[in-house]
């Protein structure tokens, strides 16, 4: 007796949680039939379990990723759903060989409209993909009708990027995902986003996405942590979720749970785990304590703004090397084109010693004395010709400087010259800033990054320490650096989980070249649409915790009309708009 009251106990919540529900919504990566085969996890090994799944389940709601049309038929004639979605190349019918479907029970819910829309710069363009993706991405969306209740609401599901070096990826579609809930919602319908994120959505670029909608797994009574991707092994631990549920607006989430049972005696139903949440209407959508979301607010004049930017100079010594037009041919170019530039502050790279020499004088023409030069050499040896220094231009009129610091990119004391992993001696230097006017505090840091397979394994975490150990305040953090690498690389990959891309922030797309670099030397077209050469970066930190908006990016190739051309590299500016 003492046993079965317990059990009672035990299901109480569960018996009544599934009494209170008003339906059940469930995200599957099911995996394409074709896949795994070798494995011996193909669709026809699956399907009884998968199937099975789906009838003990019984979600009311069913999105799935990766779905072909063999799988999207044995679901409709299983469970007699109805169903909308293309595949990612936006075929239909037969040819659709990997999907993204919404399923629905339409004896429970009307579908009032629906949608498909691409990962890309030309988000209704069937097939489009880009921001180096491996292949296309899209989202489909419904907006239901629940029969009982009369209550309407949308849902999206979608399967976003794989891999290590689809982090900038994952950032830009975050960004287009939220303007697509905007323009798919206006009437601020109760909203569900779920499907296979490639990620934890700890990450930084779901910063607004966290403060937009509830995590279904953070605020459910009854939730499950555990591993969803399980790739056909008993993964276990609370590390490793990739598959989730987000909502919004006059909702509550009952239970969060992910299936790891096994069904018609197999003990994997895809080589992820379904995940599923019961939800129930409320009549009040629950209040965000007064604050608006970062992605409502719009910058006012009145706002304090920064422009800043990032150009390497292509050093001296380079240029007789490879050919290029000396410093003297360029210096009054270079001059003219930072004081077009009109930033506040600017980052530079592969200064030398006539540059150091030059440039002051150069600007004080063009610019009078609103700019001061800090740089400081990353070769400590007087007698190399060729050493390298890296520089912050500031608006002296306006920031006070103060905390300045030179770092080294190299493992152990980063106090102390070195040259990392056998590459050239790098630094970068940080330093906080003060505007006169408002008091508002801001840190930066500036460098050109190392070159080469073993360095970029290292020094992301190299970079992110110098910039902690040395924001001791934790402002918002501006960094203005050549990469040296292409964002597929390692250390930008790194980086840009901490510092976002200004270019990512921004919408519409303004600029949708990335290309900073011109091909190697020869000073000719390049292709601005090729992402392995965008080397320079304008990035922010803490941008949701302080307001802070991007209105502008821009990478200037304008300079190309200039002759001789200044430099290798392009500049690139950013807005930054801290809003009140």
């Amino acid at each position: 007796m003492k046993r079965l009251l317990t059990l009672l106990f035990l299901l109480f919540p569960l018996l009544t949680e599934a009494q209170e529900r008003d339906f059940r919504l469930m995200s599957f990566n099911i995996e394409r039939g074709d896949l795994s085969v070798s494995k011996g996890w193909g669709w026809d090994v699956r399907r009884p379990a998968a199937l099975a799944m789906l009838e003990n389940d019984r979600p009311d709601v069913l999105g799935v990723q990766e779905c072909n049309s063999q799988q999207r038929d044995d679901i409709l004639a299983r469970m007699q759903y109805k169903c909308i979605g293309l595949s990612v190349d936006g075929l239909s019918g037969e040819h659709a060989t990997s999907a993204n479907y919404i399923f629905y029970d339409s004896g429970k819910f009307d579908l009032l409209d629906d949608g498909v829309f691409w990962y890309a710069f030309e988000p209704d363009s069937a097939g489009m993909y880009t921001w180096i993706a491996k292949k296309p991405r899209n989202a489909v969306w419904g907006r239901f009708r629940h029969k009982d209740s009369g209550r309407e609401f949308i849902y999206i599901n979608n399967h976003l990027q794989n891999g290590i070096d689809a982090v900038l990826n994952r950032a830009m579609s975050i960004t287009l995902l939220l303007h697509k809930m905007r323009e798919i919602n206006p009437d601020a319908l109760p909203l569900i986003y779920s499907g296979d994120l490639n990620s934890k959505g700890t990450e930084y670029y779901y910063a607004p996405l966290r403060q937009e909608m509830r995590h279904a797994v953070d605020v459910c009574p009854l939730t499950d942590r555990d591993v969803t991707l399980g790739s056909y092994k008993r993964k276990t631990g609370t590390d490793g979720q990739i598959d989730h549920i987000w909502f919004s607006g006059a909702l509550e989430g009952l239970r969060f749970a992910v299936d790891r049972d096994a069904y018609a005696g197999l003990d994997y139903v895809s080589d992820h785990f379904p995940v599923y949440c019961d939800f129930r209407f409320t009549d009040e959508t629950p209040a965000r304590g007064g604050e608006p979301s970062w992605f409502d607010i719009v910058p006012r004049e009145s706002d304090f703004t920064v422009k800043a930017g990032t150009w390497n100079l292509f050093s001296t010594v380079e240029r007789g090397e490879r050919g290029a037009p000396s410093w003297n041919e360029v210096k009054a170019g270079v001059a003219a084109t930072i004081a077009s530039l009109d930033v506040d502050l600017l980052g530079l790279q592969e200064l030398t010693d006539p540059m150091l020499r030059d440039l002051p004088r150069l600007l004080k023409a063009e610019c009078g004395g609103r700019y001061k030069l800090w740089a400081a050499f990353s070769d400590p040896s007087p007698d190399n010709p060729g050493r390298e220094a890296v520089g912050l231009l500031y608006n002296a009129e306006r920031f006070v400087l103060s905390g300045q610091r030179q770092s080294w990119i190299r493992a152990g004391d980063t106090d102390t010259p070195a040259k990392p992993w056998g590459d050239s001696f790098r630094s970068v230097l940080t330093a906080v800033f003060k505007d006169k006017a408002t008091g508002k505090r801001f840190f930066v840091l500036t460098g050109k990054f190392c070159k080469g397979a073993n360095p970029v394994k290292f020094e992301g975490f190299v970079i992110k320490t110098i910039e902690q150990e040395q924001n001791k305040d934790a402002l918002p953090s501006i960094l203005l650096a050549d990469m040296n690498t292409a964002p597929r690389g390692n250390v930008f990959i790194s980086l840009l989980n901490y510092w976002t891309d200004s270019y990512a922030l921004l919408y519409p797309f303004r600029d949708r070249y990335f290309s900073t670099r011109i091909s190697q030397t020869e000073y000719g077209p390049n292709t601005p649409q090729d992402w392995n050469i965008k080397y320079d970066i304008v990035g922010i930190s803490r941008y949701v915790e302080n307001k802070i908006k991007v209105t502008s990016h821009t990478v200037h190739r304008e300079i190309r009309m200039r002759t001789p051309v200044p430099s290798d590299h392009y500049p690139v500016t950013a807005t930054f708009v801290f809003a009140e």
